[in-house]
């Protein structure tokens, strides 16, 4: 069943329920909060200015949402929460801005997301995977790949992962202030052929309070081509003169989960730049 809706109250409406169903949004939609978001459900934007401004898409105990195409504004509280054994989404050709707290958040035993092709810019704290360091029952679970994203002028959480298992492949890192990927608290996490430039601090094992988790790269190109600025977040020591990747332990294998090819590193931000984001699919 196909829906094409233009107002939040239509929007809610589609949204609700188990039942497949591809919920089509035309122009801007103004919603306040988090508003749910059953399973079983595709949100596609159509055409290149489809919009949801001033609040957030919610995902609790659900499975099989693909969420494509739409330009994510102003929302009050998180752009998207993935949460409480969700499974199974996919979020492609998206563009973030300006959230009240996190643009992406996946926490609680959520598992099977992929983030791809999309773009986070003017914001503090991107993508959260696991909530605190005492969610242990996280384990075993959050298992995420993030690939040819564009992370542009945002600050940290590229993600930040605590617990979960995430490959993170073939994203271009722009000038991202305070740090790139960060693996704390018994995650394990992937760091290959990125393409990061003016990031001081592209990979950190361990973060604040936390201690470190597993964290591996490879492939990866590094590049700055201006003097580091200032941080404003405390936990972010003097930068290097020439930024590295730390490293921590063995991580896990990728392709013993799915089959992939990795694009070169300096070819990662042409790619990006030409294809990412919403109206680009």
């Amino acid at each position: 069943m196909v829906v094409t809706v233009s107002d939040a109250e239509s929007l809610m409406e589609a949204m609700a329920g188990t039942e497949p169903r591809v919920v089509q949004i035309s122009g801007t939609i103004q919603l306040s909060g988090m508003n749910d978001v059953g399973s079983n459900k595709t949100i596609l934007g159509l055409g290149a200015d489809a919009k949801i401004v001033g609040g957030g898409l919610y995902l609790y105990r659900e499975k099989n949402v693909i969420i494509r195409n739409i330009t994510f504004e102003d929302a009050n509280e998180d752009a998207i929460g993935i949460t409480t054994e969700t499974t199974n989404v996919w979020i492609d050709h998206c563009t973030f801005m300006n959230g009240a707290d996190g643009l992406i958040d996946i926490v609680r035993e959520s598992s099977y997301v992929t983030l791809s092709w999309n773009v986070f810019r003017n914001h503090h704290k991107t993508i959260l995977i696991g909530h605190s360091d005492a969610a242990a029952s996280d384990a075993g679970f959050l298992k995420v790949t993030l690939h040819h994203n564009w992370f542009d002028a945002t600050q940290t959480r590229h993600p930040s992962v605590r617990f979960g298992q995430v490959h993170v492949l073939n994203n271009y890192y722009l000038n991202n202030l305070s740090y790139g990927v960060a693996s704390r608290m018994e995650a394990d996490v992937v760091v290959e052929g990125n393409y990061f430039l003016n990031t001081w601090f592209p990979c950190r094992a361990g973060y604040a309070d936390s201690e470190p988790g597993d964290i591996v790269e490879r492939g990866n190109l590094i590049e700055t081509n201006m003097p580091p600025p200032p941080s404003e977040d405390p936990n972010d020591p003097p930068p290097p003169a020439t930024p590295v990747c730390e490293t921590r332990g063995a991580a896990f294998d990728p392709a013993a989960a799915y089959a992939y090819t990795a694009d070169p590193a300096e070819d990662v931000p042409a790619l990006v730049m030409r294809h990412a984001g919403a109206g680009r699919i």
